[in-house]
């Protein structure tokens, strides 16, 4: 049996064109095109692939691919410099338990930096707290969950919160917290804490929208203000 050309398929069907295919005399096929253009789908039968008519195409469709969606919470960003940070994530309100990152927004070397745990004792508390380049540096170590001290309900500007670390601690996730004085030529030191209220209001945060009243939305910028009183 000649053949003028090959044309091997992985597909489940394939349409050629121009395929000249000696057929024993016992097989009906006829051309189907003025073109002979045949469908030849796998498999073989009596040592000759097996053919069929083309169908009509069919109707064209668009594919689109879906979205991925956004992680519930947004990505928060506290200030050094300026104080601002702001909230990343679905443009629904920031609510109660949604887990964020915490971006500074003071560029230091060109970049924005995210609040993260890294080490561990520092002022006698679980994890030392700095900024990181990445919101990811070890798994969730730059990942907190934003607790509404009011309880279930959106954020809003003058909320006090508690913000706890989703890094796994020796089985615990951890505090932002306030404590001891003076670290870096600031006013308190800050860590993390196994409890929210370690030393009253050591660990309780005011979310403060620099935008003014309202619910915190994507994007939005604050200041996070320490609800710690030195003079108790």
């Amino acid at each position: 049996m000649g053949v003028s050309s090959l044309l091997l398929c992985l597909a489940s069907s394939c349409l050629v064109q121009g395929l000249n295919v000696q057929v024993p005399q016992q097989q009906q096929h006829s051309p189907l095109k003025p073109n002979g253009e045949y469908v030849v789908k796998p498999g073989w039968q009596n040592g000759h692939p097996t053919r069929e008519a083309p169908k009509d195409p069919p109707a064209k469709v668009a594919l689109s691919k879906k979205p991925a969606q956004k992680a519930e919470g947004f990505a928060v960003k506290p200030g050094l410099q300026s104080g601002g940070v702001s909230f990343q994530a679905s443009k629904a309100p920031l609510q109660h338990n949604d887990l964020v990152y915490i971006q500074n927004m003071m560029k230091y070397n060109g970049h924005q930096s995210f609040l993260d745990t890294s080490q561990q004792g520092c002022q006698s508390n679980e994890l030392c707290v700095s900024t990181n380049q990445k919101h990811d540096r070890d798994g969730a170590s730059g990942t907190w969950r934003i607790v509404r001290k009011a309880g279930p309900g959106a954020i809003q500007d003058s909320d006090e919160v508690y913000l706890q670390n989703m890094f796994d601690f020796r089985g615990e996730q951890t505090f932002l917290d306030t404590r001891e004085e003076g670290c870096d030529g600031n006013v308190l030191c800050v860590s993390t804490a196994k409890s929210n209220a370690r030393d009253r209001t050591s660990g309780t945060w005011k979310i403060m929208r620099k935008a003014g009243s309202g619910a915190l939305l994507d994007s939005d910028e604050v200041h996070i203000q320490s609800m710690y009183h030195l003079s108790g």
